[in-house]
């Protein structure tokens, strides 16, 4: 409904990135906090499906493929292995915020110019004996 959205775009990618933070985090907290062999884990698993056939892999681990191939490109598997070994979240990026900032700015800025901006004359009321003329016309006058 929102593909033309820019607003929805970054909301999907803002969504993406918290759901494998909490994904991680989810795991690590399952596999005993190990932090470290958990991002072993993952550089594994992804370096096994791009080495290997991608169908044995997936009916080999299921579940495991489909967490760790949600961020398996290489900027945001580093990003989230780095995060991983950090122990903190990842932060909000800085252009996101700006942009957010500058979009509501400008549509504060245009309710405010439409508050502001007077109509301009009534040109329809200042002739109203035409306009009576004109409406009691036949439209269809050979009939």
């Amino acid at each position: 409904l929102h593909w033309f959205n820019p607003f929805a775009w970054g909301l999907t990618r803002v969504m993406n990135r918290e759901r494998e933070i909490a994904a991680d985090e989810w795991a690590v907290a399952v596999t005993g906090n190990d932090r470290a062999a958990y991002a072993h884990d993952l550089l594994c698993l992804v370096k096994e499906i791009r080495d290997r056939d991608r169908e044995q892999v997936f009916v080999k681990h299921r579940s495991m493929v489909t967490a760790a191939m949600i961020g398996a490109t290489s900027p945001k598997l580093e990003t989230r292995i780095r995060g991983l070994m950090s122990g903190r979240r990842a932060q909000t990026q800085p252009g996101m915020v700006l942009a957010i900032a500058v979009m509501g700015s400008a549509a504060v800025a245009l309710f405010a110019l439409c508050c502001v901006i007077e109509p301009g004359p009534d040109y329809g009321s200042s002739n109203d004996s035409e306009t009576q003329l004109r409406l009691s016309a036949d439209p269809f006058p050979a009939d």
